[in-house]
């Protein structure tokens, strides 16, 4: 038997199946490929999320931390140490509205001691922020944002004693930095 005597039999049963599995091929591919570009959105909209969702956390560091003249920083009490010591009202050391310029300066502090550029000067610089902090005044606090100034190569200098430190910061705060027994590695 030809093929030629079996399309009369057949009828257009091929040209049926033919069609079908086109259409159904068609089908599957593109329903694949919107599968695929759904994914893609939604992989660039976990994207876009976690990008927005870090320059919040960004811009929430920035408004805290760095000084903005739009509006006065406020910072909240319990996230101190020393805030038992230092009173909305007032105490001896420090008189009622001081207490508040003194925490935004210990907080901006704070704030650049930990995060100078390198590792060991975070460690360093914000090691002796952490250990000492609560004991100062404003004299300890005027000195440490001076010390804050200087390059981070010049303080783990005068830090280890291969330099010799400027004669403004001699004292007391400068000895205990030269101890380092407030970095914990």
């Amino acid at each position: 038997m030809h093929i030629e005597n079996l399309a009369p039999l057949l009828g257009i049963w091929p040209i049926f199946v033919l069609l079908v599995l086109l259409f159904a091929g068609m089908f599957f591919y593109e329903r694949g490929r919107r599968q695929q570009k759904d994914d893609q959105i939604a992989d660039l909209q976990e994207r876009y999320w976690l990008r927005e969702l870090a320059w919040r956390a960004k811009m929430q560091v920035r408004e805290r931390f760095l000084p903005n003249r739009s509006r006065r920083l406020s910072y909240q009490p319990a996230q101190f140490e020393s805030d038992d010591r230092i009173a909305a009202q007032g105490d001896e050391d420090y008189p009622a509205g001081m207490a508040d310029e003194f925490r935004t300066r210990l907080a901006r502090a704070k704030f650049r001691a930990w995060h100078r550029g390198t590792r060991e000067a975070d460690f360093t610089i914000g090691g002796f922020y952490d250990r000492y902090h609560a004991e100062w005044g404003e004299a300890e606090l005027t000195w440490f944002e001076h010390l804050l100034e200087e390059d981070d190569v010049k303080i783990l200098a005068w830090a280890m004693g291969s330099a010799d430190a400027p004669s403004k910061y001699d004292g007391e705060q400068l000895t205990a930095l030269k101890k380092l027994d407030f970095v914990s590695i």
